[in-house]
């Protein structure tokens, strides 16, 4: 027994040596065989891919409680009562004994009123002088109508001219027409002369100053109208 376990390992290394002197001497003799050149061998290598992964869906985090806030406990507020103190008494103070006081005679003498001045009187009424009163030249409305219908050209009337005119006068203190300006015409020279005649025909009330007759100057308006 002994004999056959210790031969073991020795024939398994006889056996390998064997085996590679067999492959060897084949080596030789294959190369030997083979002068030419030994073709290239292709070699395709295709790259495989790997595919992604899915993404590992974590689990979502469990909501944190928030914490509530505990309800404020209202303690009832104590109000504290003033303590009445107490008062001072006023220290008693002797009374004075009571003295009597003369009373003074007075003796009121008459003021005498200012005298009166004069003088003052003429003196404020030159101070304020009185402004003048004028009033200006009047002419009567009548008067000057029925005037007016006297002073109408009849060819203005046969042919249905009428219009109103404004001529400026200059009236002296007697109470006529020293001056007479167009200032605004009718469209019609016939009623423009007749009204200039008018007007240096008429007698005026003349304009005073102070109640004394002075010259003056005024707008004097004259309309000629058809009547049916």
């Amino acid at each position: 027994m002994k004999f056959a376990s210790s031969s073991i390992p020795v024939l398994g290394t006889i056996l390998l040596h064997a085996a590679l002197i067999v492959f060897t001497i084949n080596g030789l003799s294959s190369s030997s065989r083979d002068t030419s050149s030994p073709k290239p061998v292709q070699v395709q290598v295709q790259l495989l891919q790997e595919r992604p992964r899915p993404a590992e869906k974590l689990p979502a985090a469990p909501a944190q409680p928030q914490p509530q806030n505990p309800a404020r406990e209202h303690k009832p507020r104590t109000t504290l009562k003033p303590q009445p103190q107490p008062r001072e008494q006023p220290a008693a103070h002797p009374k004075a004994p009571d003295i009597p006081i003369p009373m003074a005679q007075t003796s009121v003498d008459a003021v005498p009123a200012p005298a009166r001045s004069d003088n003052a009187a003429p003196a404020a009424a030159s101070a304020a002088p009185v402004p003048p009163v004028k009033r200006g030249v009047f002419v009567d409305p009548s008067y000057l109508a029925t005037e007016t219908e006297k002073w109408y050209p009849r060819q203005a009337k046969r042919y249905g001219d009428q219009g109103s005119v404004v001529l400026h006068v200059t009236v002296s203190a007697a109470g006529r027409a020293e001056k007479v300006e167009l200032r605004k015409g009718s469209g019609y020279p016939l009623l423009d002369a007749a009204a200039v005649e008018l007007a240096k025909s008429i007698t005026y009330r003349p304009a005073t100053l102070d109640g004394k007759p002075v010259p003056d100057s005024f707008n004097l308006p004259i309309t000629f109208q058809l009547h049916d």
